[in-house]
This record gives C-alpha cells, sequence and structure tokens, in this order.
C-alpha cells in the first residue's frame, strides 16, 4: 500500500509542477502581449464544476481550457471537463484543440 502511495504522491506532485510550468509560461506569454491574466491552481476531483465554480467566484471575463481530442464515444461515456465547462460556464469559453502532427 506504501508503494502505491508514494507513486500516487510523485504523479501528483510532477502533474503540479507541470502545471506551475504551464501557468508561469501561460503568464509571461500574456503579459508579452500586455494582456492581464491570472493563474490558479485547484485540486478537484470534479474539474468542469470547479473551473466553472472558480471563474464566477473571480468574476473572470473568459475561460481558455484544453482538449484532450478524445473520442465522441469515449466523452459520451465518460464525460469531458471541457464539455462541462462550455454548457455550464455563463461566459465566453475558448477550447484549444490538441496540436495536430505536422506530416511530411
Amino acid at each position: 500500500m506504501a508503494d502505491y502511495t508514494t507513486e500516487l504522491e510523485n504523479t501528483m506532485n510532477h502533474s503540479m509542477e507541470l502545471g506551475r510550468q504551464v501557468g508561469e509560461s501561460m503568464q509571461a506569454l500574456f503579459k508579452s502581449h500586455e494582456m492581464s491574466s491570472q493563474f490558479l491552481m485547484h485540486i478537484s476531483n470534479k474539474p468542469g464544476e470547479q473551473i466553472v465554480r472558480v471563474a464566477e467566484d473571480k468574476l473572470v471575463d473568459m475561460i481558455i481550457i484544453g482538449n484532450r481530442g478524445v473520442s465522441t464515444l469515449r466523452r459520451t461515456v465518460f464525460g469531458s471537463v471541457s464539455d462541462y465547462v462550455i454548457h455550464h460556464a455563463n461566459i465566453p469559453v475558448i477550447i484549444v484543440p490538441p496540436p495536430q502532427p505536422i506530416s511530411n
């Protein structure tokens, strides 16, 4: 059990560090274009609900969220964070699709 817990903690810590790096990168990008932004990171087992709730609490103007490009069947069965946000947020939502491979 300890090995599983340690592995889970390591995975969470790694994910949080990657999130911080992405946040810093995006903050720098927005700043370089003289745009205001705020990076927030929250841990939740219901990320769609959390994103909408924080957006309402912080009175944000827009939500920009990524999309992993999962299949329609998988999205229908398991749901999608971006689908939830689009249908429950009362502000504009921009969905950023995953990068497409460049073909030769």
